[in-house]
């Protein structure tokens, strides 16, 4: 089993929610770490790689929809307030074919949060995950949104609710649905889109 955590992350953190082997590819979405964005990086890391697990947080989404080969060959699609765009669904086109694919449970799982914090002028993390999950028609199979709005900060997508949805749902799945939970092999839990209607004075930092 290998993981790929992509995005402004370190390894600790990737390794909380993770399973088997963990690679990393840290970058950020203006290259405000001196390196190569997360979407030029995606035209040069990880070539003729493969990953049973692809994990992003913030900017590193925009490494992975970018990477159809890596997405083709995983199991698993993990996105941690990573679905910002610039433009339209259009370049979120990847994961829509991934998640729908969940939905229609062809052996793999497509779990998403996303908050509301501001995207300077473009769409937020919610209104993209929004616009994915309307366009399969909605939560299903093995495809699950999740949206906190502010109610975490932009980093605990990372840090506290990875670990937890890891624990709570890709774990499960991973190891196949258990006598009891009634569900159909590889989906130990019942697809859900959830909004949390909580507010708080927590910036996205």
């Amino acid at each position: 089993m290998r993981t790929l955590w992509c995005g402004p992350v370190s390894m600790a953190v990737a390794q909380r929610a993770a399973e088997g082997d963990v690679s990393l590819v840290q970058c950020t979405g203006d290259g405000s770490d001196g390196g190569p964005t997360c979407g030029q990086r995606s035209s040069t890391d990880m070539q003729g790689e493969s990953f049973d697990v692809l994990c992003a947080f913030s900017a590193g989404g925009s490494f992975l929809k970018r990477r159809p080969d890596l997405l083709r060959s995983a199991r698993v699609l993990y996105l941690a307030d990573a679905t910002y765009t610039t433009s339209n669904l259009a370049q979120e086109q990847a994961f829509v074919e991934f998640a729908l694919r969940a939905k229609e449970r062809s052996g793999v799982l497509f779990v998403a949060s996303a908050s509301t914090f501001a995207n300077k002028n473009f769409p937020n993390g919610d209104e993209t995950l929004h616009m994915i999950e309307s366009a399969i028609g909605g939560a299903g199979g093995d495809a699950h949104f999740i949206y906190r709005g502010t109610e975490i900060k932009h980093a605990e997508h990372a840090t506290k609710l990875a670990p937890e949805n890891f624990d709570a749902i890709v774990r499960p799945w991973l190891l196949g649905s258990s006598p009891t939970d009634g569900g159909e092999e590889g989906s130990s839990r019942a697809p859900f889109s959830w909004r949390c209607s909580a507010r708080s004075s927590w910036d996205g930092g």
